[in-house]
């Protein structure tokens, strides 16, 4: 029988069908939420896009522009007109941007204006955001829910339940902070260990945060702020050419000389090389290595009830057509390719929602 489709509002539609005999009826459905990637700030090109905010639906395999990042929180740092490296996490119909870091600021002379590590620049400038905020998915909204002491950026972050736990960046040494989503209170942590000087990647752990280092070192979170050694049978070791993705489940860089799983990596036509990329997820019984894949370009990981998506992030040239999403969603654990993103991007901040 023939049929019309009447969208009425976020996720519902009416359809109404021709029956036999000239009778009609209409029944409203509820379409299936799908995962959303939202993309902000970063080093773009062209410049003016990492003002944009961009979203990737996962399902539909579609790529949208839906929105700027506002003049109040790019005022917060030097340049005004830049927002690198923010974290950034999905919760409550919203997103919440903690910090923020302008390392790829240079003068007209090419000359880089922030050194590594620090959060001022040589003109002793801030460098790092000084406060965290709310975006609102329905109203595109920005509001700004308090300060940040002292300015931070460049974290690496993970959702426990209704937490969300920001940990490592800048200053250093690694400190933390947890923001708890149902009443939206951001709280420091105490948490710093000398020692590690980098930023985690961090996995949920029976309702702690692992956070896994480089050369295998780990080390366990608990919602008090205590940090605890453990040791979880990481299998391998980072190297010094390798190093991992903040992100859950870990994702572990392997240099180009070390092929991935199933598929070798060699140079395209337009490069001298590729790089290969390991990928381990983490469960209770365990480590298990799945498959990899090479790529021109870094990548910035997110778990989603999708599967694991890989979006990416920049590259070492431009002269290669740009990336696609992948996503490792189907049964025997390979990775597939969605679409690939519209503009070259690095160091923004992504976040997953279900709309």
């Amino acid at each position: 029988s023939a049929h019309a489709v009447r969208k009425v509002g976020d996720g519902m539609c009416v359809v109404t069908c021709t029956l036999p005999g000239g009778k009609w009826g209409a029944k409203g459905l509820l379409a299936k939420k799908q995962s959303v990637l939202y993309q902000m700030g970063g080093t773009a090109i062209p410049d003016t896009m990492n003002l944009r905010i961009t979203r990737f639906r996962v399902t539909d395999n579609e790529w949208d522009d839906v929105g700027t990042l506002p003049n109040s929180i790019l005022a917060e740092t030097t340049p005004p007109a830049w927002l690198g490296k923010p974290t950034v996490v999905g919760g409550n119909g919203a997103i919440y941007l903690v910090g923020g870091y302008q390392h790829f600021y240079v003068d007209a002379a090419g000359t880089e204006q922030v050194p590594d590590g620090v959060c001022v620049d040589k003109a002793g400038q801030p460098a790092c955001q000084g406060s965290w905020w709310r975006y609102d998915l329905t109203t595109g909204i920005w509001t700004k829910m308090g300060t940040l002491q002292p300015n931070r950026g460049d974290d690496a972050v993970v959702r426990v339940g209704t937490k969300a736990y920001f940990v490592g960046g800048l200053p250093s040494p690694p400190w933390a902070l947890v923001l708890d989503l149902p009443t939206e209170t951001l709280t420091p942590m105490p948490t710093a260990d000398p020692g590690l000087q980098e930023i985690p990647a961090l996995v949920p752990w029976n309702g702690d945060v692992l956070m896994v280092f480089g050369k295998g070192i780990t080390r366990l979170l608990k919602p008090d702020g205590t940090l605890l050694p453990i040791d979880t049978g990481l299998p391998v070791q980072t190297d010094p050419g390798a190093f991992l993705v903040p992100g859950a489940p870990v994702r572990l860089f392997v240099d180009a000389s070390t092929p991935s799983p199933s598929i070798p990596c060699k140079p395209n036509a337009t490069q001298s090389w590729a790089v290969g990329l390991w990928f381990w997820r983490l469960d209770p019984t365990g480590w298990t290595k799945v498959d990899g894949y090479c790529a021109h370009s870094g990548i910035r990981d997110l778990w989603t009830p999708d599967g694991d998506l890989a979006i990416p992030a920049g590259s070492f040239s431009g002269s290669h057509p740009f990336e696609p999403v992948r996503r490792l969603a189907t049964p025997d654990g390979k990775w597939e390719e969605l679409a690939p993103v519209t503009h070259w991007r690095t160091d923004f901040g992504a976040a997953v929602v279900q709309q």
